[in-house]
């Protein structure tokens, strides 16, 4: 993740990576996504976080056949929105 956050030059976003999907499963994130190949997985989440307390979440669906790897809940623009509303 480090390695993302420099190469897209982000300097005011702390990444957290969670290996071994622990912090995934106790927040109640992880997700089956074998559909695509993988074993359990965190689901793609975003969260707004105010000195330590998590003020919004943005929690993509479960994965389906249909659509495997959904993408509409966490996108930078529904982030960016519910900031600038705040």
């Amino acid at each position: 993740m480090n390695a993302w956050r420099d190469a897209n030059n982000l300097k005011n976003v702390k990444v957290l990576p969670d290996g071994n999907g622990l912090f995934a499963k106790e927040m109640g994130l992880l997700t089956d996504m074998s559909v695509v190949g993988f074993n359990m997985r965190s689901k793609r989440y975003a969260m707004i976080v105010d000195n330590g307390t998590v003020t919004k979440m943005f929690i993509e669906p479960d994965s389906s056949a249909a659509d495997p790897d959904p993408y509409s809940e966490t996108t930078p623009d529904n982030v960016l929105e519910s900031l600038i509303g705040e």
